[in-house]
Protein backbone atom coordinates (compact mmCIF):
# COMPACT_ATOMS: atom_id res chain seq x y z
CA UNK A 1 0.00 0.00 0.00
CA UNK A 2 1.24 3.28 -1.13
CA UNK A 3 1.99 6.45 1.08
CA UNK A 4 -0.66 9.59 0.84
CA UNK A 5 2.16 11.60 0.01
CA UNK A 6 3.60 8.89 -2.95
CA UNK A 7 3.33 12.34 -5.38
CA UNK A 8 5.27 13.95 -2.97
CA UNK A 9 7.89 11.08 -2.69
CA UNK A 10 7.64 10.77 -6.74
CA UNK A 11 8.66 14.41 -7.26
CA UNK A 12 11.58 14.55 -4.59
CA UNK A 13 12.60 11.48 -6.13
CA UNK A 14 13.51 13.64 -9.79
CA UNK A 15 15.57 16.09 -7.94
CA UNK A 16 18.54 15.08 -9.64
CA UNK A 17 21.11 17.10 -7.16
CA UNK A 18 19.70 16.05 -3.93
CA UNK A 19 21.56 13.43 -2.14
CA UNK A 20 19.64 10.56 -0.58
CA UNK A 21 19.51 11.47 2.37
CA UNK A 22 18.24 14.76 1.74
CA UNK A 23 15.50 13.09 -0.17
CA UNK A 24 14.53 11.97 2.72
CA UNK A 25 14.81 14.39 5.25
CA UNK A 26 12.73 16.40 3.12
CA UNK A 27 10.38 13.43 3.18
CA UNK A 28 9.76 14.34 6.43
CA UNK A 29 9.49 17.59 6.34
CA UNK A 30 7.26 18.32 3.74
CA UNK A 31 3.60 17.11 4.63
CA UNK A 32 2.32 17.14 0.99
CA UNK A 33 2.84 17.88 -2.87
CA UNK A 34 1.61 21.00 -2.36
CA UNK A 35 4.42 22.05 0.26
CA UNK A 36 6.85 20.87 -2.10
CA UNK A 37 5.50 23.60 -4.61
CA UNK A 38 5.33 26.42 -1.97
CA UNK A 39 8.85 25.78 -0.41
CA UNK A 40 10.99 28.81 -1.73
CA UNK A 41 15.01 28.74 -2.59
CA UNK A 42 16.65 30.14 0.56
CA UNK A 43 13.97 27.37 2.52
CA UNK A 44 15.47 25.05 0.48
CA UNK A 45 19.05 26.05 1.20
CA UNK A 46 18.60 26.59 5.22
CA UNK A 47 17.17 23.06 5.31
CA UNK A 48 19.80 21.66 3.60
CA UNK A 49 22.46 23.82 5.02
CA UNK A 50 24.21 24.07 1.66
CA UNK A 51 23.82 26.09 -1.76
CA UNK A 52 22.67 23.64 -4.56
CA UNK A 53 24.19 23.65 -8.24
CA UNK A 54 21.40 24.22 -9.86
CA UNK A 55 21.04 28.14 -9.91
CA UNK A 56 16.65 27.14 -10.79
CA UNK A 57 14.45 26.52 -8.65
CA UNK A 58 11.31 25.19 -10.30
CA UNK A 59 9.47 22.76 -7.65
CA UNK A 60 6.16 23.12 -9.58
CA UNK A 61 8.04 21.19 -12.39
CA UNK A 62 9.02 18.27 -10.18
CA UNK A 63 5.03 18.15 -9.42
CA UNK A 64 4.45 17.69 -12.81
CA UNK A 65 7.26 14.56 -13.24
CA UNK A 66 5.83 12.99 -10.42
CA UNK A 67 2.10 13.03 -11.62
CA UNK A 68 3.60 11.83 -15.47
CA UNK A 69 5.78 8.96 -13.48
CA UNK A 70 2.47 7.98 -11.39
CA UNK A 71 0.66 7.53 -14.68
CA UNK A 72 3.68 5.63 -16.38
CA UNK A 73 4.55 3.54 -13.86
CA UNK A 74 0.48 2.24 -13.64
CA UNK A 75 0.19 2.12 -17.36
CA UNK A 76 3.66 -0.03 -17.72
CA UNK A 77 2.61 -2.06 -14.94
CA UNK A 78 5.95 -0.93 -12.92
CA UNK A 79 5.98 -1.15 -9.12
CA UNK A 80 7.63 0.85 -6.82
CA UNK A 81 7.58 0.99 -3.08
CA UNK A 82 8.85 3.51 -0.29
CA UNK A 83 10.99 4.27 2.52
CA UNK A 84 9.85 2.63 5.74
CA UNK A 85 6.59 1.05 3.94
CA UNK A 86 6.03 -2.42 4.55
CA UNK A 87 7.40 -3.96 0.93
CA UNK A 88 10.42 -2.25 1.42
CA UNK A 89 13.36 -4.47 2.14
CA UNK A 90 14.61 -4.28 5.66
CA UNK A 91 18.01 -4.50 5.43
CA UNK A 92 18.44 -2.23 2.83
CA UNK A 93 16.53 0.15 5.17
CA UNK A 94 19.02 -0.15 7.69
CA UNK A 95 21.98 1.36 5.67
CA UNK A 96 23.20 5.23 5.97
CA UNK A 97 21.90 6.48 2.93
CA UNK A 98 18.54 4.27 1.80
CA UNK A 99 16.86 4.96 -1.69
CA UNK A 100 13.84 7.06 -1.19
CA UNK A 101 11.92 5.34 -4.01
CA UNK A 102 12.96 1.79 -5.32
CA UNK A 103 11.16 1.45 -8.80
CA UNK A 104 10.95 -2.23 -9.53
CA UNK A 105 9.92 -4.82 -12.64
CA UNK A 106 9.05 -8.90 -11.42
CA UNK A 107 9.06 -9.46 -7.69
CA UNK A 108 8.76 -9.30 -4.58
CA UNK A 109 10.89 -7.33 -4.10
CA UNK A 110 11.18 -8.09 -0.20
CA UNK A 111 12.26 -11.46 0.30
CA UNK A 112 11.88 -13.74 3.52
CA UNK A 113 15.27 -15.24 2.82
CA UNK A 114 18.82 -14.19 3.12
CA UNK A 115 20.42 -12.62 0.06
CA UNK A 116 23.70 -13.15 -1.34
CA UNK A 117 25.20 -10.22 -3.84
CA UNK A 118 27.57 -11.61 -6.26
CA UNK A 119 29.73 -9.24 -7.60
CA UNK A 120 33.26 -8.55 -10.53
CA UNK A 121 34.91 -7.25 -13.31
CA UNK A 122 33.14 -6.71 -16.45
CA UNK A 123 36.60 -8.00 -17.94
CA UNK A 124 37.14 -11.01 -16.18
CA UNK A 125 39.57 -13.88 -16.72
CA UNK A 126 37.88 -17.49 -18.37
CA UNK A 127 38.80 -19.38 -14.86
CA UNK A 128 36.38 -16.28 -12.80
CA UNK A 129 33.88 -16.34 -15.56
CA UNK A 130 33.17 -19.76 -14.90
CA UNK A 131 33.45 -19.62 -11.16
CA UNK A 132 30.80 -17.06 -11.46
CA UNK A 133 28.31 -19.12 -13.12
CA UNK A 134 29.23 -22.34 -10.80
CA UNK A 135 28.51 -20.02 -7.78
CA UNK A 136 25.47 -18.65 -9.07
CA UNK A 137 23.98 -22.23 -9.75
CA UNK A 138 25.23 -23.47 -5.95
CA UNK A 139 23.23 -20.68 -4.40
CA UNK A 140 20.10 -20.99 -6.94
CA UNK A 141 20.12 -24.97 -5.69
CA UNK A 142 20.45 -23.63 -2.14
CA UNK A 143 17.34 -21.00 -3.04
CA UNK A 144 19.99 -18.49 -1.77
CA UNK A 145 18.84 -15.25 -3.89
CA UNK A 146 21.70 -13.44 -5.84
CA UNK A 147 21.97 -9.79 -6.35
CA UNK A 148 23.92 -8.65 -8.93
CA UNK A 149 24.10 -5.67 -10.86
CA UNK A 150 23.01 -7.39 -14.74
CA UNK A 151 26.59 -6.15 -16.07
CA UNK A 152 28.91 -7.49 -18.50
CA UNK A 153 31.29 -10.57 -17.21
CA UNK A 154 30.96 -11.80 -13.87
CA UNK A 155 27.11 -10.40 -13.02
CA UNK A 156 26.34 -11.90 -15.96
CA UNK A 157 27.40 -14.63 -15.42
CA UNK A 158 26.28 -15.82 -11.71
CA UNK A 159 22.78 -14.50 -12.61
CA UNK A 160 23.08 -16.80 -15.64
CA UNK A 161 24.21 -19.61 -12.96
CA UNK A 162 21.47 -18.95 -10.79
CA UNK A 163 19.01 -19.28 -13.07
CA UNK A 164 19.89 -22.31 -14.59
CA UNK A 165 18.47 -24.09 -11.37
CA UNK A 166 15.35 -21.59 -11.01
CA UNK A 167 16.94 -19.74 -8.66
CA UNK A 168 15.92 -16.56 -7.35
CA UNK A 169 17.78 -13.20 -8.95
CA UNK A 170 17.97 -9.50 -8.31
CA UNK A 171 19.23 -7.03 -10.47
CA UNK A 172 19.93 -3.73 -9.54
CA UNK A 173 20.58 -1.30 -12.43
CA UNK A 174 22.22 2.49 -12.84
CA UNK A 175 19.24 3.58 -14.88
CA UNK A 176 15.39 4.48 -15.34
CA UNK A 177 13.62 1.21 -14.70
CA UNK A 178 11.78 0.90 -17.82
CA UNK A 179 14.92 0.16 -19.68
CA UNK A 180 17.98 -2.45 -19.20
CA UNK A 181 21.33 -1.99 -19.98
CA UNK A 182 23.62 -2.80 -21.36
CA UNK A 183 21.80 -4.16 -24.55
CA UNK A 184 23.47 -7.45 -24.29
CA UNK A 185 21.99 -8.02 -20.66
CA UNK A 186 18.11 -7.91 -22.45
CA UNK A 187 18.00 -11.88 -22.73
CA UNK A 188 19.47 -12.55 -19.04
CA UNK A 189 17.08 -9.76 -17.36
CA UNK A 190 14.20 -11.31 -19.47
CA UNK A 191 15.03 -14.82 -18.10
CA UNK A 192 14.82 -13.30 -14.55
CA UNK A 193 11.48 -11.59 -14.58
CA UNK A 194 10.43 -15.26 -16.26
CA UNK A 195 11.60 -16.88 -13.36
CA UNK A 196 10.29 -14.59 -10.53
CA UNK A 197 12.99 -12.43 -10.12
CA UNK A 198 13.23 -8.82 -10.39
CA UNK A 199 14.95 -5.76 -11.46
CA UNK A 200 15.20 -2.99 -9.13
CA UNK A 201 16.39 0.74 -9.40
CA UNK A 202 16.20 3.67 -7.69
CA UNK A 203 16.31 6.14 -10.88
CA UNK A 204 12.87 6.84 -12.32
CA UNK A 205 11.49 5.98 -15.90
CA UNK A 206 13.58 7.51 -18.41
CA UNK A 207 16.91 8.25 -16.67
CA UNK A 208 19.40 7.00 -19.01
CA UNK A 209 22.87 5.23 -17.10
CA UNK A 210 25.46 8.28 -16.34
CA UNK A 211 29.22 7.07 -15.03
CA UNK A 212 28.45 8.39 -11.54
CA UNK A 213 25.32 6.22 -10.81
CA UNK A 214 27.23 2.64 -11.29
CA UNK A 215 28.71 3.06 -7.72
CA UNK A 216 25.47 5.07 -6.21
CA UNK A 217 23.76 1.58 -7.41
CA UNK A 218 26.58 -0.39 -5.82
CA UNK A 219 25.15 0.87 -1.66
CA UNK A 220 21.69 -1.06 -3.26
CA UNK A 221 23.90 -4.16 -4.46
CA UNK A 222 25.24 -4.66 -0.37
CA UNK A 223 22.60 -3.26 1.14
CA UNK A 224 19.77 -5.74 -0.39
CA UNK A 225 22.26 -8.45 1.20
CA UNK A 226 23.47 -9.99 3.83
CA UNK A 227 26.99 -11.34 2.66
CA UNK A 228 29.01 -9.99 -0.67
CA UNK A 229 31.43 -12.01 -2.51
CA UNK A 230 33.86 -10.29 -4.81
CA UNK A 231 34.66 -12.97 -7.66
CA UNK A 232 37.79 -11.03 -9.54
CA UNK A 233 38.46 -7.25 -9.49
CA UNK A 234 41.27 -5.59 -10.37
CA UNK A 235 42.51 -2.65 -8.18
CA UNK A 236 40.30 0.19 -10.05
CA UNK A 237 37.18 -2.12 -10.40
CA UNK A 238 33.89 -0.74 -9.33
CA UNK A 239 33.34 -4.15 -7.40
CA UNK A 240 35.64 -2.98 -4.87
CA UNK A 241 33.49 0.00 -4.27
CA UNK A 242 30.38 -2.47 -3.31
CA UNK A 243 33.08 -4.40 -0.79
CA UNK A 244 33.69 -0.85 0.90
CA UNK A 245 30.08 -0.21 1.16
CA UNK A 246 29.51 -3.86 2.28
CA UNK A 247 32.12 -3.05 5.12
CA UNK A 248 30.55 0.32 6.30
CA UNK A 249 27.25 -1.51 6.76
CA UNK A 250 28.55 -4.45 8.14
CA UNK A 251 27.85 -7.23 5.60
CA UNK A 252 29.97 -10.38 5.57
CA UNK A 253 32.48 -10.06 2.88
CA UNK A 254 34.50 -13.02 0.94
CA UNK A 255 36.50 -13.08 -2.12
CA UNK A 256 36.95 -16.15 -4.16
CA UNK A 257 40.01 -17.81 -4.83
CA UNK A 258 39.45 -18.10 -9.11
CA UNK A 259 39.82 -14.21 -8.91
CA UNK A 260 43.38 -13.72 -6.77
CA UNK A 261 45.44 -13.70 -9.86
CA UNK A 262 47.33 -11.61 -11.96
CA UNK A 263 46.42 -8.09 -13.21
CA UNK A 264 42.50 -8.60 -13.16
CA UNK A 265 42.77 -9.75 -9.52
CA UNK A 266 44.87 -7.47 -7.90
CA UNK A 267 41.93 -5.79 -6.19
CA UNK A 268 40.74 -9.16 -4.72
CA UNK A 269 43.81 -9.78 -3.46
CA UNK A 270 43.99 -6.48 -1.65
CA UNK A 271 40.43 -7.39 0.45
CA UNK A 272 42.10 -10.39 1.00
CA UNK A 273 44.41 -9.20 2.84
CA UNK A 274 42.52 -6.56 4.29
CA UNK A 275 41.09 -9.92 6.39
CA UNK A 276 37.94 -10.86 3.65
CA UNK A 277 37.73 -14.40 3.80
CA UNK A 278 38.77 -16.89 0.15
CA UNK A 279 35.98 -19.22 -0.86
CA UNK A 280 36.03 -22.18 -3.35
CA UNK A 281 32.76 -22.77 -3.52
CA UNK A 282 29.07 -21.36 -2.12
CA UNK A 283 29.31 -23.18 1.03
CA UNK A 284 30.76 -20.86 4.07
CA UNK A 285 28.45 -18.33 2.48
CA UNK A 286 25.21 -20.46 3.09
CA UNK A 287 26.48 -21.61 5.99
CA UNK A 288 27.09 -18.01 7.14
CA UNK A 289 23.48 -17.12 6.38
CA UNK A 290 21.94 -19.94 7.12
CA UNK A 291 23.91 -20.51 10.69
CA UNK A 292 23.49 -24.19 9.12
CA UNK A 293 26.79 -26.39 8.91
CA UNK A 294 25.20 -28.83 6.59
CA UNK A 295 26.26 -29.52 3.67
CA UNK A 296 24.89 -27.57 0.40
CA UNK A 297 22.25 -28.80 -1.45
CA UNK A 298 23.78 -30.31 -4.96
CA UNK A 299 23.70 -28.06 -7.98
CA UNK A 300 22.56 -29.26 -11.51
CA UNK A 301 19.70 -31.85 -10.87
CA UNK A 302 19.73 -35.17 -11.16
CA UNK A 303 23.31 -36.26 -11.36
CA UNK A 304 25.07 -39.54 -12.33
CA UNK A 305 27.28 -39.05 -9.48
CA UNK A 306 30.34 -39.07 -12.05
CA UNK A 307 32.69 -36.72 -11.06
CA UNK A 308 34.71 -35.15 -14.15
CA UNK A 309 38.21 -34.93 -14.02
CA UNK A 310 39.31 -31.40 -15.10
CA UNK A 311 43.38 -31.59 -16.14
CA UNK A 312 45.17 -28.53 -16.03
CA UNK A 313 43.53 -24.85 -15.79
CA UNK A 314 44.10 -23.53 -19.22
CA UNK A 315 42.17 -21.12 -20.22
CA UNK A 316 40.85 -24.03 -23.16
CA UNK A 317 39.68 -26.73 -20.06
CA UNK A 318 37.75 -24.03 -18.41
CA UNK A 319 36.02 -22.55 -21.45
CA UNK A 320 35.07 -25.69 -22.13
CA UNK A 321 33.75 -26.31 -18.36
CA UNK A 322 31.88 -22.98 -18.79
CA UNK A 323 30.20 -24.80 -22.24
CA UNK A 324 29.23 -27.68 -20.25
CA UNK A 325 27.41 -26.16 -17.70
CA UNK A 326 25.68 -23.93 -19.82
CA UNK A 327 24.34 -26.89 -21.68
CA UNK A 328 23.55 -27.82 -18.44
CA UNK A 329 25.79 -31.70 -18.90
CA UNK A 330 28.12 -30.46 -16.23
CA UNK A 331 27.20 -30.09 -12.17
CA UNK A 332 28.45 -28.31 -9.20
CA UNK A 333 28.68 -30.09 -5.75
CA UNK A 334 31.48 -28.32 -3.19
CA UNK A 335 33.63 -27.10 -5.44
CA UNK A 336 34.02 -30.41 -7.91
CA UNK A 337 32.49 -30.88 -10.83
CA UNK A 338 30.15 -34.09 -12.22
CA UNK A 339 28.42 -35.36 -15.27
CA UNK A 340 24.77 -34.53 -15.30
CA UNK A 341 22.65 -37.26 -16.57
Amino acid sequence: MHSQNELLFLALNRITFLRPREKLLLADLLGSLQDLVKFGRKDLVHCLGRSPRARVWQPEDYARLAECDKKYLTKANIKYTFYREEDYPAPLAEIYDPPLVLYYRGGPLRRKSSLAAVVGTRQPSEKALMRAYSLGVEFGAARIGVVSGLARGIDTAVHKGCLSIGGPAIAVMGNGIDMVYPASSKSTAAKILEQGGCLVSEYPPGVLPQKYHFPERNRIISGLAAAVVVIEAPRKSGALITADFALEQGRELFVHKAGLEGITGEGTRLLHEQGAEVIDNAYPVIKELRGNPGRPVLAGGKNSGLRFEVRGESGRALAHMLELELEEKLSVYNGEYYRSE
